[in-house]
């Protein structure tokens, strides 16, 4: 069953927002760069095309994002669909026998001390899961239109 979001899609335009996609059955996929690689190539593709700069962190399992609205415009909640679903089909074209979970969570960030707290619990992610020591030797972390180094020390993009 697919979960319904809070907000009609276009309240979520121009905003800040947080998403966590599972992979069904936790999965365990992105543990090597070469299966990470297509799915970033994929997030820039839809970052671009929907004005949202991002953060992100692929767990093996899961994937944390962050899609940050450039303008006033920018729309993450179309962003985030569309990764899924150019994603889900990149899945079935390689027939790799994985797929994400029917929905996904999602959180409006309404602050910029909201967005920082989101930031660092992304990168600290894999920290946390005792995969790295520190955040900064995770291979499958990385940002998409703003520097992440940055973001964590003043939380604005250039």
């Amino acid at each position: 069953m697919t979960k319904k979001h809070r907000f009609p899609k276009d309240h979520y335009v121009g905003l800040n927002v947080a998403f966590t996609l599972c992979l069904e059955d936790r999965t365990p996929f992105f543990v090597k760069a070469e299966r990470v690689e297509p799915f970033v190539l994929e997030l820039r593709s839809a970052s671009e095309k929907y004005d949202c700069p991002c953060i992100y962190c692929f767990m093996p399992d899961h994937l944390h994002v962050v899609l940050m609205s450039k303008s006033e415009t920018g729309q993450p909640l179309r962003a985030i669909e569309y990764f899924k679903q150019t994603t889900g089909y990149w899945f079935k074209r390689n027939a790799i026998p994985v797929s994400w979970q029917g929905s996904f969570y999602d959180e409006i960030i309404r602050s910029s001390r909201e967005l920082k707290h989101q930031v660092y619990y992304i990168v600290n992610n894999p920290v946390r899961r005792g995969l790295v020591v520190d955040w900064d030797a995770y291979p499958f972390t990385g940002a998409i239109g703003c520097d992440l180094h940055q973001l964590l020390s003043d939380v604005s993009c250039a």
